[in-house]
């Protein structure tokens, strides 16, 4: 009889458990996902509308207490667009994912009939037929158009470019440190010259006319860029008038002892 009662009190104390492990499970089960968004177009917030499905059907019914970021990190790498910020827990049955929109800020011819879009860093953002800034409501601002090489791209990842696209590269992302926004001051990059970084040329066209050449840059190409960019910009009061910023040609060049910068008011035939 003693033995009878201990073992109804042991499967009572079972049965007890485990509905309060369901009921437990079930308060902490993730029926909600929140994704907040810092977008600055339009087409972004869409975007993060079905960023926030994807995450959704990954994440349901996965317990709060053992959920990682893992799945959400993969899943945000899927809209190139978006760059990962943070994930949280909302006890007892959420999560929140931050991600921030990626600005539009080149362009590259993909060979055939439209664009390579990509990031401040080089990264593909996308591909069409146009490359019109996708942030701008007004249809008249475009992304920095950089040519001269050919290239190959796949969406989320860095572009693959011949020749001497590193150094142009290189070249409009200090430009864009220096400038606050390449966007800004400039229409277009390109390389001009020979195929060894000796006798290779770097273009950049700025908005208000005047054209931007670095010579040879393999060598001290970051200072080249500051050089001129000071000289363009006139912060030391030395550089380049209103008028002359309208026309003309601004050529940087490094010397055995030091880098130049010089100012003619006729453009500079490609070579």
């Amino acid at each position: 009889m003693k033995a009878k009662k201990t073992l109804v009190i042991v499967l009572t104390t079972l049965i007890f458990l485990s509905c309060s492990i369901l009921g437990f499970s079930a308060v902490f089960r993730i029926d909600s996902v929140q994704v907040n968004p810092v977008t600055i177009s339009v087409v972004a917030k869409t975007e993060a509308e079905q960023l926030q499905e994807r995450l959704a059907k990954a994440y349901k019914a996965e317990s709060t207490f053992t959920v990682t970021d893992e799945t959400a990190r993969e899943i945000v790498d899927e809209f190139p667009y978006f760059r990962f910020v943070s994930f949280k827990k909302a006890y007892p049955n959420r999560i929140v994912v931050e991600v921030v929109e990626d600005a539009e800020v080149y362009a590259v011819s993909n060979g055939k009939d439209g664009y390579y879009i990509l990031n401040a860093e080089g990264t593909v953002l996308g591909e069409r037929s146009h490359y019109l800034n996708r942030s701008d409501v007004t249809g008249t601002q475009y992304n920095v158009l950089l040519s001269g090489f050919t290239a190959t791209g796949i969406k989320g990842e860095m572009l693959v470019g011949d020749g001497n696209f590193s150094y142009l590269l290189a070249f409009c992302k200090k430009a864009d440190e220096l400038l606050g926004g390449i966007r800004r001051n400039v229409l277009y990059a390109e390389i001009q010259g020979g195929i060894s970084p000796e006798t290779v040329v770097l273009k950049m066209a700025m908005r208000e006319g005047v054209n931007v050449y670095l010579r040879n840059p393999s060598q001290l190409l970051e200072e080249k860029t500051q050089a001129v960019i000071a000289q363009y910009l006139s912060a030391d009061g030395k550089g380049l008038t209103d008028q002359q910023r309208t026309r003309g040609a601004l050529v940087v060049f490094s010397t055995a002892n030091e880098v130049k910068c010089v100012y003619t008011d006729q453009d500079i035939p490609n070579e």
